[in-house]
């Protein structure tokens, strides 16, 4: 950077335009999301693909990012769905996340790799069990427009988005934050089933406390 000229030669591999990159965090490998529907991988050493381009999107990959110990990839799309990707044998992992509405503008892992969180252009924010791939609570809503992007703070107890309607907005993804949610939004405890759907992984309980069963 201090000669302000590129580095080796291009990296190629898209067809067309690419819309974003991400590092992994030991910085050896690059990964690349298109509007020809994949996601490529280079190792940045040397020069060249990591593998075959990742290829089960049907609309212009808009996002990637390496889960924080880099075995896995996270990629958005404009076909409403976000994917999960081994990196070493660059398979798909699980289902597509479809929970969105519209457009996956932007992907992010917690710092712990335990999590995903998702803008939509559906202007909802929606947060994902990297393991399970269940979306974990409703949507978060607020912004006046589709969400652009979404990053964690670096302890995880933060999480902020940026929207098209001219705000960012900061929210903590911690399971209170969800339980109050939940109770204001249907006036009632949840059912064990919808407990699983929504909470999997935590221990079931009466979180709204002053409601019935």
């Amino acid at each position: 950077m201090r000669t302000g000229k590129p580095v080796g030669e291009p990296l190629t591999g898209h067809e067309e335009a690419v819309n974003g990159v991400a590092f992994s965090r030991d910085g050896t490998l690059l990964a690349g999301a298109g509007t020809n529907q994949t996601a490529v991988i280079w190792d940045v050493a040397a020069r060249r693909q990591y593998g075959t381009p990742l290829r089960r999107h049907t609309g212009e990959v808009q996002d990637v990012v390496f889960s924080p110990d880099g075995t896995h990839l996270a990629t958005a799309s404009s076909d409403h769905t976000t994917r999960l990707w081994d990196v070493a044998s660059r398979k798909q992992r699980g289902r597509p996340l479809t929970g969105n509405g519209d457009a996956v503008n932007d992907v992010a892992f917690s710092p712990d790799g335990r999590e995903l969180v998702t803008a939509g252009a559906d202007g909802s924010v929606r947060r994902w069990n990297a393991e399970t791939g269940r979306q974990t609570g409703p949507g978060l809503t607020g912004h006046q427009g589709q969400v652009c992007a979404v990053a964690f703070s670096p302890d995880g107890r933060l999480l902020a988005s940026a929207g098209a309607d001219g705000v960012a907005r900061t929210w903590r993804p911690d399971f209170t934050q969800w339980a109050d949610y939940g109770c204001r939004l249907v006036n009632r405890n949840l059912t064990r089933a919808e407990w699983e759907q929504y909470a999997s992984g935590v221990a079931y309980e009466s979180v709204c406390r002053h409601l019935s069963r």
